[in-house]
């Protein structure tokens, strides 16, 4: 039910704080290889500035295990660049162990560059080549699919509606 404390879901995509500031929040549940996590999500738009903020509780049968990330999204560069930057800590449950209260910590730094080929160009708002690097630590991170120390690339194309 937490997936539901989102005011997106109503069609709600901001709250408008004064002139140069709107923000946004909402909450989560999913399952980890050890049990499940909470999170807890805050998104800021100042000026040209956009934020996303978390704080994540994962669990297993024994206990919690905190974690937390932020990152930037949407940096203009240039007129054609733009780049994400997010950084993230965990603690999780050492071996990945469903019953015990033992952890270890982790990390990641994710970063994209995006190339805007084409905009304005009808329903399609704009065209982007994508080139991102994550790399991490040992430990689970949503969507990643390694548990282990890892470094990838990641290369697409984006469509803008």
């Amino acid at each position: 039910m937490l997936n539901l404390a989102n005011p997106l879901i109503v069609g709600r995509c901001n709250f408008k704080i004064n002139e140069v500031m709107q923000i946004n929040a909402g909450m989560g549940y999913t399952m980890a290889p050890f049990g499940d996590f909470i999170d807890e999500n805050i998104w800021i738009k100042y000026r040209r500035m956009n934020l996303h903020v978390y704080l994540r509780q994962f669990q297993n049968k024994a206990t919690w295990f905190p974690a937390l990330g932020a990152g930037l999204y949407d940096v203009k560069l240039t007129k054609s660049l733009r780049c994400d930057v997010v950084g993230h800590y965990w603690s999780q449950p050492k071996g990945f162990d469903f019953r015990t209260s033992k952890s270890f910590s982790g990390g990641a730094v994710d970063a994209t560059l995006r190339y805007f080929l084409f905009s304005n160009m009808g329903r399609v708002q704009a065209i982007s080549v994508d080139l991102g690097v994550l790399a991490k630590s040992e430990g689970f991170l949503p969507e990643e699919v390694y548990l282990k120390e890892n470094v990838g690339v990641r290369f697409g194309l984006s469509l803008y509606y």
